[in-house]
């Protein structure tokens, strides 16, 4: 495309303020002098520019600059990795010790899911349509974070949904084992499970190796 005369083109602005050497800061002051509403104030400015993400305008942050944003957010009995969650969709949480959570590794989630969990870490409440409307494996993932958080009696969750669901998972993973499926994978898929249910004191710790135990030679 040919930027000859286009306004939005800088070298053209260069040439047609006579800048030398490129000087930024020069072609501004005197854009300036002809367009001196084209300031804003400071406090106006409401987006993160040096964001990564696509949709930073829309998101629900912290406030005006990214310095703002806290590295860790305090939640409960967890801490949450803030600029992880923000800046590029992991959940990663850990205790107030920065000691990981057993069975909880760093997670991918969705912009809604990031926008859902800040709006909670800063204290709003989210009612059960609200928590309906995420995805079934988001929905596990924040029920579990709230029961691991100490933080289930003063936030609305639908862990009955969830363990109800995990339960009939591990029912269908277990017919798979009895078929002759013997994929490691399923085995791993079982000891997420069992630990979720841990976690929602469905099963106790002991139990947990105990039923594992009997998957060790396949």
């Amino acid at each position: 495309m040919n930027n000859t005369g286009n306004p939005f083109n800088i070298d053209y602005l260069f040439t047609k303020f006579n800048i030398k050497n490129n000087n930024k800061s020069k072609l501004a002051a005197e854009i300036i002098k002809i367009q001196p509403d084209c300031l804003i104030p400071l406090s106006t400015v409401k987006t993160v520019k040096s964001s990564k993400r696509k949709d930073a305008k829309n998101i629900l942050g912290w406030g005006i600059d990214p310095v703002e944003i806290p590295h860790y957010s305090k939640f409960g009995k967890l801490l949450i990795n803030t600029k992880k969650l923000y800046y590029d969709n992991i959940l990663s949480i850990c205790d107030h010790n920065h000691h990981n959570v057993e069975g909880f590794i760093s997670t991918p989630v969705s912009d809604s899911f990031v926008n859902f969990l800040i709006q909670t870490i800063k204290g709003n409440n989210p009612s059960i349509s609200e928590i309906n409307t995420l995805k079934s494996n988001e929905q596990h993932i924040y029920n579990r974070l709230i029961t691991i958080s100490g933080l289930k009696k003063r936030y609305n969750n639908t862990n009955e949904i969830t363990v109800s669901e995990l339960k009939n998972r591990l029912k269908l993973l277990e017919s798979e084992i009895e078929m002759g499926n013997n994929n490691p994978e399923i085995i791993k898929d079982i000891n997420t499970i069992l630990i979720s249910l841990k976690n929602f004191k469905q099963v106790k710790h002991g139990d947990v190796k105990k039923y594992l135990s009997q998957f060790k030679n396949i």
